[in-house]
């Protein structure tokens, strides 16, 4: 009975310079971390220029940044901080969500 290690999660990336904030520069950046799926509402409408938000389907048995690089030119970028919320938790031993191994009762 393996749960899937796949889950959605909400990503933000706080203080991304708003030129970067058309659907298809957020998912390209998003990409670095999962599979995009959608830009929050806020996002879209830049009416919340601090940070863009948007969900991505990740692997969770795999450790997610806490920055990805976004090169603007040759040589040329900027590291961008990726806050992720609400990481799901997920036992390798048992494959199910939920929890980590150190509370698991199945092993």
């Amino acid at each position: 009975n393996c749960e899937s290690a796949i889950s959605p999660m909400w990503i933000g990336l706080p203080k991304l310079p708003i030129h970067f904030f058309s659907t298809s520069s957020i998912f390209s950046i998003a990409c670095t971390v999962g599979h995009p799926l959608k830009v929050d509402a806020a996002t879209a409408s830049l009416s919340r220029p601090s940070m863009a938000c948007m969900c991505v389907e990740v692997d969770i048995r795999k450790l997610l940044p806490k920055c990805v690089w976004i090169g603007t030119g040759v040589y040329v970028g900027f590291w961008q901080e990726v806050v992720c919320e609400n990481v799901s938790k997920y036992c390798k031993p048992c494959s199910r969500q939920g929890h980590h191994k150190e509370i698991c009762k199945l092993i």
